[in-house]
């Protein structure tokens, strides 16, 4: 098959307002998805910024969606009692991006969560998702090869390229974008990517044409996905300043014999030394270990547990709904946590992306 060279590669653009199923109802549901801070709500404030950033609301809608930026929850460091995830590997590259994105939007307002200004935000953003980005360049995904969050990492990014204004951000972007796409495209056959995985839905590993990173596969390799402004892969699809290297796009679409062989993150025995001696940005803070390993959502192992308490009270997560099961854990003494979880040995003991 052949590829055309990354100079021939035009994406779609994303719908001004009123049209393609950017309208007012569209843009009420991403709001009200916003003020209910439900599961994936970052997804949809990234969807949010997209539409503020490139289309002009009219002025009751953009009021509205105003307040509703400015009022979410974007870091895990942030109190709130919802049921977002934000902790996890992909979400804290999602998360991520809209808090840098809404803080340059709006550097001078307050965001009423914490308190504090826009521009506050977009710096402890732009300072954690230039972790991440390390990570990942150093270490790879531990949501490895996923069919779903691997597209939403790359969606993430690609919003993050069109509109950060920091072009060494956008850099560091681009080059974990060609590392996930080197991935898709070393492990696809026949225009599928089915690998075995860290971490997907269900539906997607069953039905792989299903799969979220089917709309990106097609836009990055060569054929037209349709546009879904409802899904977080539209942000791919309609990518403006990233452009996939030719050599990855041919890798996708030749079908010779290979072996690949690859590595992906970190056991969680491993986290302590890893990040302790990281060449550029080296930590040793418990809540800096907390942060990468409940990204590979090793909350409750062994060699996590005594951490994951300590980091729940800091945070104030005693009362999320999602990490109920822990509370009782919060209530021992930190010597005697390691015991009674090899003692009490929980399904979750051991539970991680390794």
């Amino acid at each position: 098959m052949a590829v055309s060279s990354a100079d021939e590669y035009h994406s779609a653009r994303w719908p001004q307002f009123g049209s393609e199923g950017v309208g007012a109802p569209y843009i009420r549901r991403l709001i009200d998805f916003l003020n209910a801070r439900l599961h994936m709500a970052d997804h949809r404030a990234l969807l949010l910024l997209k539409s503020m950033m490139v289309s002009e609301l009219p002025s009751d809608l953009h009021a509205s969606a105003t307040e509703a930026v400015l009022g979410f929850r974007y870091s895990m460091l942030e109190a709130g009692n919802d049921l977002m995830t934000l902790w996890a590997e992909s979400h804290q590259v999602t998360a991520g991006v809209a808090e840098y994105l809404a803080g340059q939007l709006f550097p001078d307002r307050i965001f009423s969560n914490d308190g504090r200004s826009g521009a506050r935000h977009q710096r402890a953003a732009h300072a954690q998702l230039t972790i991440w980005l390390s990570d990942r360049f150093r270490f790879g995904f531990s949501e490895w090869l996923s069919s779903t969050y691997l597209a939403y990492d790359l969606a993430a990014l690609a919003l993050l390229v069109d509109h950060a204004a920091d072009e060494s951000l956008v850099e560091r972007a681009k080059m974990v974008m060609d590392i996930a796409l080197l991935d898709v495209a070393l492990h696809s056959f026949h225009g599928r990517f089915a690998p075995s995985m860290g971490r997907a839905h269900v539906e997607q590993i069953m039905s792989p044409e299903s799969a979220e990173i089917i709309p990106i596969w097609q836009a990055a390799f060569g054929q037209t996905p349709q546009l879904d402004v409802e899904k977080l892969t539209s942000l791919f699809i309609t990518a403006e300043r990233y452009q996939v290297p030719a050599a990855i796009r041919e890798l996708a679409t030749e079908l010779p014999v290979r072996r690949v062989l690859s590595t992906h993150g970190l056991d969680a025995t491993e986290v302590r030394d890893e990040l302790r001696r990281h060449p550029f940005h080296p930590r040793s803070q418990s809540l800096d270990l907390v942060r990468f390993w409940w990204g590979q959502q090793a909350v409750t192992t062994p060699e996590t547990i005594v951490d994951s308490a300590r980091a729940m009270r800091i945070f104030g997560l005693q009362d999320s709904r999602i990490l109920a099961p822990m509370r009782p854990y919060l209530r021992m003494p930190s010597l005697m946590l390691l015991s009674t979880l090899r003692t009490l040995n929980p399904i979750t003991s051991g539970k991680a992306l390794n």
